[in-house]
Formats: structure tokens, C-alpha cells, sequence
């Protein structure tokens, strides 16, 4: 099922919720490479729009509806970073003790979108 079919996305979150409160199986869309938890296309390499990538990301923001997506989960060696002209933000930058990153946040408001340093 893709997500972009009537329906799906509110099936995909009634299945998880299900599951996270003890009452089903796991569901399948969070059991593979590419279900929305571990899928990482906007996070590997650096996506420029007209790829399918970002097109593949367009078309998810726009279902939902949002403006931009944050994705984590895979360590960014350059610090928080965004792919597909600001659509998506990667914010993992590794800084548990297993990797050693540095301690960066993104800061969204009304005016501006900024990445958070140690440096200022």
C-alpha cells in the first residue's frame, strides 16, 4: 500500500497505535528498509530537487500537508544539514558517546530556520 492511496496513512498510524498500546502484531510498514521509521532516502548523499528523492518528498509533504520534513536516525558527519532546497532537515549529528558528534539543534520559527551551535 502506498501512502499516498485514500485512506492509507490513517490506516498505517491505527495499526501503530494499536501496536504500541498492546492490542495488535507489529504492522509490516514498520518492519522494512523503507517503511516511514527506517527508511532513509532524504538522509543518505545529498538529494537536489527534481530527483526522486525530492520528488518522492514533495509529494509526502504535500499529502500530509507540511512544509518541511526532520529526519534523524542517521548521523550526519557535517552537523545538521538540509537536502531538497530546505524541504528536509537532517538533525542526527551523531552526538551520543558511541559517535562522538557535536551537539547542534535546529531552531524553526515564524522568521527563520536556524542550526544551533556550541559556537553560537
Amino acid at each position: 500500500t502506498h501512502l499516498a492511496e485514500p485512506g492509507a496513512l490513517e490506516t498505517m498510524n491505527s495499526a501503530c497505535r494499536a501496536w504500541m498500546q498492546g492490542r495488535a502484531e507489529k504492522p509490516s510498514s514498520l518492519k522494512t528498509g523503507k517503511s516511514p521509521v527506517w527508511m532513509r532516502s532524504y538522509s543518505l548523499g545529498s538529494p537536489k530537487i527534481g530527483s526522486d528523492e525530492c520528488n518522492t518528498l514533495q509529494a509526502s509533504l504535500d499529502l500530509i500537508p507540511a512544509k518541511r520534513m526532520i529526519v534523524g536516525h542517521t548521523p550526519q558527519q557535517q552537523g545538521i544539514n538540509a537536502a531538497c532546497s530546505g524541504k528536509v532537515w537532517r538533525i542526527d549529528t551523531g552526538m551520543s558517546a558511541a559517535y562522538g558528534g557535536p551537539p547542534e539543534a535546529l531552531e524553526i520559527t515564524k522568521r527563520r530556520i536556524r542550526v544551533l551551535t556550541a559556537k553560537g
